[in-house]
């Protein structure tokens, strides 16, 4: 298992909102008025965690900025994400 840091921008950010079993955050704006979304998620494989964002945010693959594996229970540095 490891932990992915993810990125992608998102046209509609709020409609699925609560749906999500993973730690999100807005950061921003981006491209065409897009939100600048990140989270980290736990899986096996880049393509197992982009299939957590998608069950939530189902074209955010169309619309990556990066993607980054880290050891498992790697966290973003909680002053900037809390």
């Amino acid at each position: 298992m490891k932990t992915f840091w993810l990125s992608w921008y998102e046209f509609e950010p709020f409609i699925t909102e609560e749906a999500a079993t993973f730690q999100i955050w807005y950061t921003g704006w981006g491209a065409e008025d897009a939100e600048t979304m990140c989270a980290y998620i736990n899986a096996e494989t880049q393509d197992q965690a982009w299939k957590q964002v998608e069950s939530v945010y189902p074209r955010a693959q169309t619309r990556i900025r990066f993607i980054v594996e880290n050891d498992f229970g790697w966290r973003p540095d909680p002053s900037r994400f809390p």
